[in-house]
């Protein structure tokens, strides 16, 4: 009976330990992208559907088949089409950890 409530309270010490930062979500048009050169991104400045302008330091990076490259960002800024960003905060900072195209909104019949 020891051993199963010590290992009982081994997974549960792991699945709280194990929970990090939950990734957030923020959706809009790219105003600035700041970098050393066009393929390098280290950071930029999103104005949302909400008004808010919220600055985002690129971090590790998720790629999958919805996601794109930071550099990637300076044409979105060009043809001003919105990204959705997934990211997390850190240290203060909102470290962009995905980058994708924002749904398409259909336009009223």
């Amino acid at each position: 009976m020891r051993g199963g409530l010590l290992g009982l309270a081994l997974s549960a010490a792991m699945l709280v330990g194990g929970c990090g930062a939950s990734d957030l979500t923020a959706t809009g048009v790219v105003i600035q992208v700041t970098g050393t050169s066009p393929s390098a991104v280290s950071s930029f400045v999103l104005h949302t559907a909400k008004d808010q302008v919220l600055t985002f330091v690129v971090g590790p990076v998720t790629f999958d088949q919805t996601s794109f490259p930071p550099e990637h960002l300076r044409e979105h800024q060009a043809l001003a089409e919105p990204v959705v960003v997934t990211y997390q905060v850190q240290d203060g900072q909102n470290v962009a950890i995905k980058l994708a195209d924002a749904p398409a909104v259909p336009s009223p019949t």
